[in-house]
């Protein structure tokens, strides 16, 4: 397995994790997003927008593994 598809797994782990499905079906609910990142991450989401390039990456590399 190289690097990308070690991080494509792990992606799907956390999408698992809060609430898709291994087979890459589902969803992750706003509200659920929310509430990790305000809770666990103590972030704000003006930080998070910030970030949103970096996980239009990631949302790539995922649909490449499909």
């Amino acid at each position: 397995m190289n690097e990308t598809e070690y991080e494509a797994n792990e992606y799907l782990d956390a999408f698992v994790a809060l609430g898709g499905s291994p087979d890459k079906d589902g969803f992750v609910s706003k509200e659920t997003l929310i509430q990790i990142i305000k809770l666990e991450f103590e972030l704000t989401i003006d930080m998070v927008v910030s970030r949103i390039i970096f996980s239009n990456q990631i949302l790539g590399i995922l649909a490449q593994n499909q």
